[in-house]
């Protein structure tokens, strides 16, 4: 039993792959039986139905057939491309003129220029940048001077780019520079308000320093006129007895006016001098730590911004003035070889293409003249 289910099996495969296959440029696929394969068609009935009609396909709508013993064969494109006939060309009695030029691939139909921009600054020639023999052989017994006029541009925008970085450099420290200025005077005035105060505080404990300095003195010579006074200068008895109980109060209030006077406005001592108004109670030391900090700040930024204008401006004109002045004279020279070029000076070794697209990738460059 299993013997025979193999054999249905294999038998079923062999019959499966024993087919033909017509692929069709479409995508198709076509089961078949191949029966007759001309120049330009092919004839075959489906596999499904070998008793049936006979189909016949174009050649020009089959890519591939595959045959039943596993070989392959691509089927070519018949059609052919309607030939159009080449019309001779019907030139003049003049004989054209062929002039090799020495760049094979224009793709610019300008002749010279001068450029300083980017990586193609230079010399110019249809659209391809110049190397410096090139530029020599082209521009001759001016090349001297477009050396020179080229190198004072390139001076010129060294200058330009570093005095630009400086001035760039002034225009970062401005803002901050502005901001800071701003912060210092506002502390500022917080300080200079603070250091009033304390000058008042200093003055009025002064004030008192000087009254009670009178006051001790007013005392003190009180003291000892009654002290020294004798009895018989008194008018009576109870006045001298008076003046005698009157003295140690005197002196009690003499020598507390005195320590007050050197203890808590001993600083205060001439009428001249003020004690610095940083030792006042209402000194605030933070507040003056603060405005230190804010002046260095500002002279910083002040010093970043003024050092980037000072040193980028003189760079920046000086590079800018070189660069316009050597690109104008290095265009002068270019124009001068152009004007010659078309008067027809070179024209034997430097004549304009007349293409562009036609030159490229070529090794060799035509111009036809009639």
């Amino acid at each position: 039993m299993r013997s025979l289910l193999s054999a249905i099996l294999i038998l079923a495969f062999v019959s499966a792959s024993a087919q033909d296959v017509i692929l069709m440029r479409n995508g198709d696929e076509i089961q078949c039986k191949l029966l007759e394969i001309s120049k330009n068609e092919v004839k075959y009935k489906r596999w499904t139905n070998q008793d049936g009609p006979t189909f016949t396909e174009k050649k020009d709508n089959i890519f591939m057939l595959k045959y039943e013993n596993g070989e392959k064969e691509v089927v070519a494109n018949q059609t052919q491309a309607a030939e159009v006939p080449v019309q001779p060309l019907n030139l003049s009695a003049n004989t054209p003129t062929l002039h090799l030029l020495p760049d094979p691939t224009p793709i610019s139909d300008i002749y010279l220029k001068y450029t300083h921009r980017g990586f193609h600054s230079g010399l110019i020639k249809y659209g391809h940048k110049q190397s410096e023999e090139q530029a020599q052989k082209i521009l001759t017994t001016d090349w001297l001077e477009y050396k020179k006029a080229r190198r004072d541009d390139k001076v010129g925008r060294v200058f330009a780019i570093t005095g630009g970085a400086f001035f760039t450099i002034g225009l970062a420290g401005t803002v901050p520079c502005i901001v800071r200025s701003h912060q210092h005077k506002e502390a500022k005035k917080k300080y200079y308000n603070m250091t009033e105060a304390c000058l008042a505080d200093c003055k009025e404990k002064h004030a008192e320093y000087v009254r009670l300095d009178n006051k001790c003195k007013e005392l003190e010579s009180e003291y000892y006129t009654l002290r020294n006074k004798k009895g018989y200068e008194f008018s009576s008895e109870e006045e001298y007895q008076e003046a005698q109980n009157k003295l140690p109060e005197i002196r009690e209030e003499w020598d507390n006016t005195k320590n007050l006077l050197y203890g808590e406005y001993s600083r205060f001592r001439s009428e001249n001098y003020y004690f610095p108004y940083s030792e006042s109670g209402l000194f605030d030391h933070k507040l003056q730590e603060d405005l230190w900090r804010k002046r260095d700040d500002h002279l910083y930024t002040r010093g970043f911004m003024i050092a980037g204008y000072a040193i980028g401006t003189p760079f920046l004109v000086s590079g800018l003035v070189k660069i316009i002045r050597g690109h104008k004279k290095a265009t002068q020279i270019v124009n001068k070889h152009i004007e010659e070029h078309e008067n027809g000076a070179n024209k034997l070794s430097l004549t304009k293409p007349a293409f562009n697209v036609n030159a490229r990738g070529n090794n060799l460059a035509f111009t036809l003249t009639f």
